[in-house]
């Protein structure tokens, strides 16, 4: 998308100086296409660089989960978050992974692996009829 529209901005800009056609509106159009095209670089750029220094924090990308009466108890070296158990919309069971809906688009995966059986027993009774 990106050079999509940088292409089409550098044709613009060239078409203009080669028909010499090259007017006050056109030259404050190009300005603003690269001020543009820059500040939302930018952004995205930043926004990039602290996601990604988000991610080296967590110690070796790991997350520990507790299921509790309440509800389940995630943390994480970046924080933690207590989810009660109505929160969880939907859950999808797959053979080595979980699924977990907390809204529309809103989800995280729980790994199975080395999960204790007792855990996940207690898990899916308390979801009862929302795991799919």
């Amino acid at each position: 998308m990106w050079c999509l529209v940088l292409l089409v901005s550098a044709v613009h800009v060239v078409l203009i100086v080669h028909s010499g056609e090259w007017t006050f509106v056109s030259a404050v159009l190009a300005a603003l296409w690269i001020i543009l095209i820059g500040l939302s670089l930018a952004g995205w750029l930043m926004h990039r660089q602290a996601a990604m220094r988000k991610l080296k924090a967590l110690d070796a990308m790991r997350a520990s989960l507790a299921f509790e009466e309440s509800g389940v108890t995630m943390t994480s070296p970046l924080g933690s978050t207590h989810l009660v158990w109505a929160a969880l919309e939907q859950v999808r069971v797959h053979e080595r992974f979980w699924i977990v809906a907390t809204a529309a688009n809103s989800y995280f995966t729980l790994p199975l692996e080395g999960a204790p059986p007792a855990a996940l027993d207690f898990a899916r009774a308390k979801l009862g009829g929302r795991l799919s």
